[in-house]
């Protein structure tokens, strides 16, 4: 996704952002008061599938799976 090129976006007329696409997991969303451990064990897991996911204002739409 980091080598798309933003002139699509321009043409919307929307700015894209300037820093790196960083793609990420979130593992932990609005968990006030919670601490993270310092020397937890490594989090491991196989994936048969994953999901392209918008979200907007604490509102989660799938766009697409794949497998």
């Amino acid at each position: 996704m980091s080598d798309l090129t933003p002139r699509p976006l321009v043409g919307l007329g929307l700015q894209p952002e300037q820093r790196s696409y960083r793609p990420h997991v979130t593992m932990a969303r609005r968990a006030g008061g919670v601490a993270v451990p310092e020397n937890g064990p490594p989090i491991t897991w196989q994936a048969d599938r994953y999901a392209l996911v918008e979200s907007r204002d604490g509102v989660y739409t799938v766009l697409r799976e794949y497998s």
